[in-house]
């Protein structure tokens, strides 16, 4: 529920949501943050931005596509917005595979 309140913009259900004591520790996944970043509206300038970003390695080196926008997508975007004041949050990663407990994992 807290997934579609996000995407349709639907602040409060999202306050609801929060004042029922939703953990976001346990909500925001990297799975989830992926998901609501994939799923929004393809009109705002926010989710251009990112496509384009994701257009630039829709393919790695081994030929495997990569699906959509990536949280190192939106580090990227952050960073260039913010410059100097932000930190990359996400690692651009060589393995688009997450482990059941929703972690990235990166081979080297």
């Amino acid at each position: 529920m807290m997934t579609t309140a996000l995407i349709e913009n639907k602040p409060a259900l999202v306050q609801l949501i929060l004042d029922h004591h939703l953990d976001l520790n346990v909500f925001l996944t990297w799975d989830n943050l992926t998901l609501i970043y994939n799923s929004t509206d393809p009109r705002k300038l926010t989710r251009n931005m990112l496509m384009e970003l994701a257009k630039k390695d829709m393919l790695l080196p081994s030929g495997k596509k990569v699906p959509g926008i990536q949280l190192h997508h939106v580090a990227t975007a952050l960073k260039g917005l913010l410059g100097e004041f932000t930190e990359p949050l996400y690692p651009r990663l060589k393995v688009y595979r997450t482990t059941p407990e929703s972690k990235p994992t990166v081979k080297e």
